[in-house]
């Protein structure tokens, strides 16, 4: 898959350079609607989680040229509720990921806004849950934790997706010990709905617009580790846009890792609404001429 939907087209945008995309598919009726993606640090496998309560999971392939060419064995798995049980329902809305240092993972979810904490194989087990932070029950129903990342002591980033057109977006850093808000200012109409922890620490955040007839856009903004402090307003500055005519979908998922001795690699995941005029895209980038 290319990166834009007209020949000749140059292969980066901004200081991402292109290095692969799929469109993924899967015959159970399950798959699709993700909206979150963590890749393992070899960069051989991911762990993706579905708005309907589901985990994908599967290996990358690459080429010799380090290029994302393709995925084998997908698997499709319940993610459980607290009593064992797969979730269904309001209750399996899965919004985001975070991975924690010491292992294990935190889930958000919306409509029933909560954190629930995985074991470090997500399938296995059940979830205990965490104490959210003031105000997160009171997000709206569609509008909660879409944007979710650990920093490397262990501290929980949450972003609220929040109402279309809204510059400020409820914040909250902290986790078991106790939370403390912030603000997040994105760039209307695009909304925060991912975000993965750089090597240096700094914070990329992935927002989308998403409307009828304008269609889909994204933009990837970088948050300074400095910048990310209780009580303020955080403002990310921009990386790059996905707009037309490069290929767009509803992307949702973010994540990042760094090979050894090699730049820094962006992933990006597109939810389809499981609507057949939308696609699961997987797009892989290099991230250039990074500042540190």
């Amino acid at each position: 898959m290319p990166l834009s939907e007209e020949a000749g087209h140059a292969d980066r945008v901004g200081p991402l350079r292109f290095r692969g995309g799929l469109e993924l598919h899967h015959d159970d009726p399950a798959f699709g609607g993700l909206s979150s993606i963590r890749v393992t640090p070899e960069g051989t496998g991911f762990t993706a989680l579905s708005d309907r309560g589901r985990i994908v999971t599967g290996s990358l392939i690459h080429d010799a040229e380090g290029r994302l060419t393709g995925t084998s064995g997908l698997v499709v798995t319940p993610l459980r509720d607290s009593d064992g049980t797969a979730l269904t329902g309001r209750r399996s809305d899965s919004e985001e990921m975070a991975h924690l240092p010491g292992g294990g993972w935190v889930v958000s979810f919306e409509r029933e806004h909560r954190l629930m904490r995985y074991p470090e194989v997500l399938a296995a087990g059940t979830p205990t849950a965490m104490t959210g932070p003031d105000g997160l029950s009171g997000l709206g129903g569609n509008s909660g934790i879409e944007a979710m990342a650990a920093l490397a002591d262990g501290t929980l980033v949450l972003i609220a997706e929040g109402e279309a057109e809204e510059e400020r977006h409820p914040g909250w850093l902290g986790g078991e010990g106790g939370w403390q808000s912030f603000t997040y200012l994105a760039q209307p109409p695009y909304r925060p709905v991912g975000a993965a922890v750089l090597p240096d620490g700094d914070l990329l955040v992935l927002e989308r617009r998403y409307s009828w007839p304008a269609g889909v856009g994204a933009r990837i903004a970088r948050v300074p580790r400095e910048r990310l402090l209780a009580g303020g307003e955080v403002a990310g500055e921009t990386v790059a846009r996905l707009e037309r005519p490069l290929t767009v979908d509803n992307y949702e998922g973010i994540d990042v890792r760094r090979p050894p001795g090699g730049p820094t690699r962006v992933y990006l995941i597109s939810d389809d609404n499981f609507s057949a005029s939308q696609r699961t895209l997987l797009l892989v980038f290099d991230l250039e001429e990074d500042r540190r």
